[in-house]
């Protein structure tokens, strides 16, 4: 089969580079020559019509983020803390996928997502970043994944990036945190490696976006990849309530303050005054924290203790032990007696002889006759 050959003489000189690209439009006006180039400059934004639960200012996200992952298979969210980015990624998963979509979030954030998305009528699969780190990802394996506080992912030596990359691939990830970069630029290529190529932008003159940050450079090329929104007006709205101390609070924080003073935290002035504020900040959070920190100090010590007119005073919390000198001693007793039969147990059974004594010396062998 023959095949066409192209030589230099049958090349041909073209006048105007442009035209064998461009589509000629319909003749208008300058102004509207002029609105087209600057919406031609835009980000690329999808079609797609947002759920109704979208607030005004986060229909662009919403769009922005869609045009990203269908075209580049990833995205950054980097919104501020506030601004809505759980509800902008359910409303991206329910116009992605219809099975369940897997979400790796801290810890503490779990809960808060599982009834989050209940309420939205979304269906996912919550797991936590610190069972990614022992390998434990959720069961979805296709489909939508969403990081929240993608920055614990920044450092691609860790157990967790292990486990993870290679459990993405091939899958459209969305990566939310409001702090993109903490320490070095590298931190943002480490995460958009977890869904885009590294040559995603190459179309817009960037080999490889990994090391353009890692030289300390950036480009508007990145702005396909990030999406994040610049905040002109009001940060949205907060909703707080103070609640006013009672009397009863008022009385116990003075019990507080009156015990801490009579305590003698060290002889030296400095070291004392550090425990004293560390105390008083510690127990003063809250209302509800002074009348522990009350009960913690009026517990009484150790009968052991005191008979020798000091000891240490423990919470019934397990708080830490804060000791108490005794009256024309410097010896300070620590809470540990009160616990030195406990050390004797192991496995519900007592260390010594059959009659619970301790054991003394070495056990002599038994010999069989």
């Amino acid at each position: 089969m023959l095949r066409p050959t192209i030589v230099a003489e049958s090349l041909v000189a073209v006048p105007d580079p442009l035209a064998t690209v461009l589509r000629p439009g319909p003749i208008g006006s300058g102004i509207d020559v002029a609105r087209a180039l600057a919406w031609s400059l835009r980000p690329e934004e999808d079609p797609t019509i947002p759920p109704p639960w979208l607030l005004p200012h986060q229909i662009a996200g919403f769009r922005r983020i869609l045009a990203a992952l269908r075209r580049h298979g990833g995205a950054l969210l980097a919104d501020p803390v506030g601004s809505g980015k759980t509800y902008i990624a359910l409303a991206v998963a329910s116009a992605i996928s219809r099975r369940p979509t897997a979400c790796l979030v801290p810890a503490p954030l779990v809960a808060q997502w599982r009834e989050t998305a209940m309420r939205l009528g979304v269906p996912v699969a919550v797991g936590s970043h610190q069972q990614a780190s022992r390998g434990r990802l959720p069961a979805s394996e296709r489909g939508l994944v969403i990081i929240d506080e993608s920055h614990h992912f920044r450092n691609s030596n860790t157990r967790r990036y292990r486990y993870l990359a290679p459990w993405l691939v091939g899958r459209p990830t969305l990566l939310l945190t409001a702090t993109p970069i903490v320490n070095r630029l590298t931190d943002l290529a480490a995460q958009l490696h977890l869904g885009v190529r590294d040559d995603a932008l190459a179309p817009d003159g960037v080999p490889s976006f990994h090391a353009l940050l890692a030289g300390g450079r950036s480009s508007s090329a990145l702005g396909r990849l990030v999406v994040e929104r610049i905040h002109t007006g009001p940060r949205p709205r907060r909703h707080e309530h103070i609640d006013e101390s009672t009397p009863d609070e008022h009385a116990a924080a003075e019990r507080f303050l009156a015990i801490v003073d009579r305590l003698c935290l060290s002889r030296h002035a400095p070291t004392a005054a550090l425990v004293r504020g560390g105390t008083l900040s510690r127990r003063g959070v809250e209302p509800g924290g002074l009348r522990r920190g009350a009960t913690a100090l009026s517990y009484p010590p150790p009968a052991r203790a005191r008979r020798r007119g000091g000891g240490s005073i423990r919470g019934p919390r397990g708080d830490p032990p804060v000791h108490r000198r005794a009256a024309g001693s410097t010896r300070l007793v620590g809470a540990h007696r009160r616990h030195r039969s406990a050390d004797r147990t192991r496995l519900g059974r007592p260390s010594g002889n059959r009659r619970g004594h301790p054991r003394r010396g070495r056990r002599r062998p038994h010999h069989r006759r």
